[in-house]
């Protein structure tokens, strides 16, 4: 391939996206809006890789708890007060999705995407010998109630029957594969393990995989670049105008997180399903009772990550809210939580590393990856908080539809 492809977004998506084309001849010119790498949602997060858990947000459990959340019940996941019609709408389609089977369904085929992920990063790991602290951690989705648990194990059998390879855990079992967790203040009945996950930074695998896609394909990486408008000609994308200037591309392929919805708008897709989700994390030092393994702590919806030498500590969930600077009650929270239910995970006595980024969530909780209405404009978006998980998957899908057209019209 000869063609010159611009990748508007720098994040994790972006980059992977920018590789998997750059591996087949593209020259890709990268652009963000932001002045560095990994400012947006693919900084400081939880680091983990969850290929077995991809567990639709919307789900009957779901459901059952949207009173509590209206009304602001649950700490850890809130509903933000937006009345705007593109809100609305994404929630009428996020009701729509908590049926058992639309999750059911939304969770096997996110499944099916993050092994596919799994493969191609085990695959980018061998060929260009990444280093970004990555870890065949394994994980643990800890349970104190009985029924949680029974419900998580229906889902397990499910998944399973696709390759998650998944097992349910009692309260012994659990203490045995990580007896850090006894110093947990918490009453556990068991856990779901997922011997298959694992953990890494993205922020060191999202500069490496920019590197190398500008040093396979002769691209550019332009920061501090915001999209002003689309020009469209003859029914197709013919150049970016930004902020710095006219970029003429090929193809263009938006991986602009929840950002996405405005760009499709200047080339009249005036709905496109994806909210912002704010979320949060603390990272400490690492202690003597660091949890070597992933967890999950579903109560408190936290997950913790032992990354290099440090703890990563992220969770919540604030429908609708964009929250650019890490608002400091919901780390108060967050460190609160952390400190009560883990005393001696991290090292508390130091000021941790703070962080806030906005997934960009689908109702269904799949991404969007597709051609869009203008037939050289493609998206890679809406990947939640699997974007990390996710990643290089969904660049080698976008990447096949990107060739499939370009070979259509050579």
């Amino acid at each position: 391939m000869s063609s010159h492809v611009l990748v508007v977004g720098a994040g994790v998506i972006g980059a992977a996206t920018a590789l998997s084309l750059s591996e087949q001849g593209f020259k890709v010119t990268i652009i963000d809006r932001a002045g560095a790498l990994n400012e947006g949602a693919s900084g400081l997060n939880g680091g983990q890789l969850s290929y077995s858990y991809t567990d639709a947000l919307a789900s009957p459990e779901t459901l059952r708890s949207i009173p509590k959340l209206l009304l602001g019940l649950d700490e850890s996941f809130r509903f933000s007060a937006n009345f705007s019609v593109e809100f609305l709408n994404w929630g009428i389609q996020f009701l729509a999705n908590c049926s058992a089977d639309r999750a059911d369904s939304n969770t096997l085929e996110v499944l099916a995407l993050a092994s596919r992920s799994h493969v191609q990063m085990d695959e980018w790991i061998e060929k260009y010998s990444f280093q970004f602290q990555h870890n065949k951690a394994q994980k643990l989705h800890l349970y104190e109630s009985a029924k949680a648990l029974d419900n998580a194990k229906r889902r397990v059998e499910l998944k399973n029957q696709f390759g998650a390879n998944q097992s349910v855990l009692d309260a012994d079992q659990v203490l045995e594969i990580d007896p850090a967790l006894e110093r947990m203040n918490a009453k556990l009945v068991g856990a779901v393990y997922s011997p298959n996950d694992e953990v890494g930074d993205v922020v060191a695998l999202t500069e490496a995989a920019i590197d190398k896609s500008l040093s396979l394909g002769k691209g550019s990486l332009r920061l501090n670049t915001q999209v002003l408008d689309i020009r469209i000609e003859g029914g197709a994308c013919c150049s970016v105008l930004t902020n710095s200037g006219e970029i003429e591309a090929d193809h263009i392929v938006i991986c602009a997180g929840y950002e996405s919805t405005q760009l499709l708008r200047k080339i009249g897709i005036k709905s496109t399903p994806i909210v912002p989700v704010a979320g949060y994390s603390v990272t400490y030092p690492e202690t003597a009772f660091t949890p070597n393994i992933s967890l999950t702590d579903t109560a408190k919806k936290i997950v913790l990550c032992h990354l290099g030498t440090k703890l990563r500590v992220a969770g919540m969930a604030d429908v609708g809210r964009i929250a650019l600077v890490p608002p400091k009650k919901r780390l108060k929270l967050l460190k609160k939580i952390t400190q009560h239910r883990f005393p001696d995970a991290g090292d508390y006595s130091v000021e941790p590393q703070e962080w806030s980024g906005m997934r960009p969530m689908t109702p269904s909780s799949k991404p969007i990856i597709c051609q869009t209405k203008i037939p050289n404009i493609f998206v890679n978006s809406g990947h939640g908080m699997l974007g990390w998980t996710l990643a290089a998957g969904s660049a080698k899908a976008i990447q096949e539809i990107i060739v499939k057209y370009a070979n259509s019209k050579s």
